[in-house]
């Protein structure tokens, strides 16, 4: 049952007219009133894997099932794992159901305001992070908690080491970034904007890595003509973008190709942009044309003769089961892979709970130390469906 779920959210992502998600809408209740936790914690996972495209099916549950709400709330603001970056687009979901008046404003807060406060002394990055998403929605509700974390937040930045020396993509730099700038506005009105501004913008100031965003080929020209930005340039990490995958500092063509910005992709390169640097995580472009899904993107990449070490693990990552099956029908990898981090498609199950990835590998991956750490890594990143799907494998084989 809980394949047949995934493949359903999944459609529902595709679906710009939302008609899957009104044909879908019994089933989809059957199986809430029988696992509302299934349903819940495959909602989060294909909206992580999907820069949010669940959000306006997420508001249509919680209007139509009186108890939805409170599920979600508790799913999201209850830390349990130690991969707690991996969360942030279920933190973006929150906001959007806020802005959106799905979510009542002053409850939610609370909830968050007594999420922070319980984590503040052991997870102070998480804390950090959470108040950076939801500050200007804070300060508008409760003002007197907005100035004591404020307050408490920027002493501790200040006098941090971390403040003046830290990697770039670093959590806790990427916040002092956010917080100098957000500091420096000196009304709520201003505070207010800035915020819209950062989440309408991925959190870049940039008007070429907007251009990459929605493929304004014109604007990437005008930039680059004019010097705003070099062809090879990295997109900072942020806060604010959908997506736990880009926090990795991606290179301009990187970007884009995450985007299926086919245009502007196909402009820079035209124009010599580096096909083979390396994120911070070890990807390669083919992970993150795989990431969009763009089949025309993929087969640029393929004919540029580009190291497809990663594609296999990012198929498996972003439930891109055609190009999954592409790549292991024709021969280009197999399912025994591993990447550049030393990871294999099963290996991405755990992190990501596809249950089609296990079904496809589990037969030429089932060495117990390979099953034993997968299984703990599902644990750890809350894939439980992945983590019973294994469990009951290896009980039946004996492993």
């Amino acid at each position: 049952m809980t394949v047949e779920l995934q493949d359903l959210l999944l459609g529902i992502t595709q679906d710009d007219n939302g008609s899957i998600a009104d044909k879908i809408m019994d089933s989809i209740y059957v199986s809430y009133k029988e696992a509302k936790q299934t349903l819940i914690r495959n909602i989060l996972f294909v909206n992580r894997i999907r820069d949010g495209k669940l959000t306006e099916f997420t508001a249509f549950l919680i209007q139509n099932i009186p108890d939805f709400k409170d599920e979600l709330l508790f799913d999201i603001f209850k830390f349990s794992t130690s991969y707690y970056l991996t969360l942030l687009p279920d933190f973006h979901l929150v906001r959007n159901l806020l802005v959106m008046n799905i979510l009542n404003m002053n409850d939610t807060i609370k909830i968050i305001l007594q999420f922070i406060r319980e984590i503040e002394d052991k997870h102070k990055q998480l804390r950090n992070i959470v108040f950076a998403i939801f500050a200007d929605l804070i300060e508008s509700t409760d003002k007197e908690n907005f100035d004591y974390f404020m307050n408490v937040i920027m002493e501790e930045t200040m006098t941090s080491d971390h403040f003046m020396n830290s990697t770039p993509n670093d959590p806790q730099s990427v916040f002092n970034q956010w917080i100098k700038q957000f500091y420096t506005k000196k009304t709520f009105q201003e505070r207010q904007e800035f915020q819209i501004y950062m989440f309408n913008h991925g959190g870049h100031n940039n008007d070429a890595i907007s251009a990459l965003r929605t493929d304004n080929l014109a604007l990437l020209q005008e930039q680059i003509a004019s010097d705003e930005i070099d062809i090879d340039e990295v997109v900072p990490s942020s806060l604010f973008e959908q997506s736990y995958f880009l926090k990795n500092e991606p290179s301009l063509i990187q970007y884009a190709a995450y985007f299926g910005s086919v245009s502007c992709f196909k402009y820079l390169l035209m124009n010599g942009a580096d096909l083979s640097y390396v994120d911070y995580n070890n990807q390669t472009l083919i992970s993150y044309a795989i990431a969009s899904g763009n089949l025309e993107l993929i087969r640029l990449c393929e004919q540029k003769g580009l190291d497809f070490k990663n594609a296999l693990s990012a198929s498996a990552y972003f439930w891109r089961f055609d190009v999954f099956s592409w790549l292991i029908d024709s021969g280009k990898l197999f399912v025994t892979s591993v990447d550049s981090n030393e990871k294999t498609a099963l290996d991405m199950t755990a992190m990501t709970n596809s249950l089609k990835i296990v079904e496809i590998t589990f037969q030429e991956l089932q060495t117990i130390q390979t099953i034993k750490d997968i299984i703990a890594t599902a644990q750890d990143y809350g894939a439980l469906d992945v983590y019973d799907s294994l469990k009951n494998k290896c009980l039946m084989i004996g492993l």
